[in-house]
């Protein structure tokens, strides 16, 4: 009797971590997102008390047996038509309770100062509400999680912009958490996000890196001036075509 051979399967090149600079050219296998997660709503007559309420010892994902000292709900100014949404807390951010407090936080005070915004004016919020374990990645089942209260938070706030920095918070706007884009495929367009429009650029910790990010940081700020400036019928400040982002019907 003949015995067929089966040639040995070839050998896999390994997969590039998810790392933020350079963007990653292979995608990292789908994680399933907790079956709870799908059936949270955002409830009738929500407010800030009660999304405080409803967070306060979250025990949603594994990021509660980690090692958090805060749960890092957001801060400034609840009436602000300008949102910016990071990724999640780093150590100073866990330390403090308070979102981009540390290296990264000064750096964005820096970029919003350069276009003639102050913290006072915004809000800042994060994609995930507790830091993992030495600062590394957020993971999909977290992600998940919390995008629920991400929701709740814009819901309330109704911002007329939102700026996402970073990757992770531009795939939540995207509808890409599960796979993910690169930052260059989500850069220099317009999404909508309900009613409110969202520009995505590098994370502030990103520019800390590489310094070579400040160009494109710089542009999409500038255009997202740009943007505000339009939505609200005044002139604009930087008047340069290409600082005018083209609007994407659909993410």
């Amino acid at each position: 009797m003949r015995v067929a051979h089966t040639p040995p399967a070839p050998s896999q090149a390994p997969t590039r971590s998810y790392d933020r600079v350079p963007p990653m050219t292979t995608k990292p296998a789908a994680q399933t997102p907790p079956k709870e997660a799908h059936v949270l709503a955002i409830p009738e007559n929500d407010s800030w008390e009660q999304l405080e309420r409803d967070l306060a010892d979250c025990q949603g994902c594994k990021l509660a047996t980690l090692g958090r000292s805060s749960i890092v709900i957001g801060a400034g100014n609840r009436h602000a038509s300008i949102c910016l949404v990071g990724e999640g807390p780093g150590f100073e951010e866990d330390r403090q309770g308070k979102p981009f407090v540390g290296a990264s936080g000064q750096k964005l005070d820096q970029i919003m100062r350069a276009i003639g915004w102050q913290r006072d004016e915004l809000y800042i919020c994060n994609v995930i509400k507790c830091r993992p374990p030495q600062n590394r990645d957020p993971q999909l089942d977290e992600m998940t999680v919390c995008a629920h209260f991400l929701k709740r938070q814009l819901a309330l706030l109704k911002p007329t912009i939102i700026l996402a920095l970073g990757r992770f918070a531009g795939n939540f706007f995207w509808g890409t958490m599960a796979t993910p884009k690169t930052m260059n495929q989500m850069r220099q367009k317009i999404l909508s996000y309900h009613s409110a429009k969202v520009i995505c650029t590098y994370h502030p910790s990103a520019l800390l890196r590489n310094e070579t990010l400040r160009r494109p940081v710089w542009e999409d700020v500038r255009a997202l001036h740009n943007l505000h400036s339009q939505l609200k019928g005044e002139a604009l400040k930087y008047n340069k075509m290409s600082l005018i982002y083209p609007e994407v019907s659909d993410a």
